[in-house]
């Protein structure tokens, strides 16, 4: 049977993101415009197409925050910033739908050199270099079209144990 993860999102390139993280699992990953609430979740996981799985209802939050808070960055050249990743997802489990959230934190900084600015649609993948490698998540996806990057491990945390 197949499997698919709906993702809560009108972000293309977001969507874009997922698909290629869960395509090595052999999860389809179906993006939807609609509230993150576990009302759409348990709506849309009950109305899950005939012969597929959904296995979890997911709404991804991804920004820099100022270092060690939970303040918003302006993305300021230099700026002490964390890479915060949040996601809730929504599954099925004995017959009730269940909550669980996640969260990673990576510490880096902005750095605008070399006239380094945002990507089109305010991504800051070439402005913001992790301090665990020194790179900034578009050196690291090295033209391949996907970060490879730390959170993408946590991208698929929804989706382990219900794979089983």
């Amino acid at each position: 049977m197949p499997i698919e993860l709906v993702l809560l999102t009108t972000n293309g390139r977001k969507a874009d993101e997922w698909r290629r993280n869960f395509d090595r699992y052999g999860i389809a990953v179906r993006a939807v415009a609609a509230a993150a609430t576990a009302e759409t979740a348990r709506a849309l996981i009950e109305a899950a197409p005939a012969g597929v799985r959904v296995i979890a209802v997911c709404r991804e939050d991804s920004d820099l925050f100022v270092h060690g808070t939970d303040i918003r960055s302006e993305r300021h050249d230099l700026e002490l910033v964390d890479h915060v990743t949040a996601i809730v997802a929504w599954f099925m489990e004995d017959g009730e739908l269940r909550e669980a959230h996640y969260r990673h934190r990576a510490e880096g900084f902005v750095d605008r050199s070399d006239g380094a600015c945002e990507e089109p649609g305010g991504w800051w993948d070439a402005i913001f270099r992790l301090r665990a490698t020194g790179s900034t998540y578009a050196e690291m996806r090295g033209g391949r079209g996907q970060a490879v990057v730390a959170r993408h491990g946590d991208l698929a945390v929804p989706a382990r144990p219900r794979l089983l």
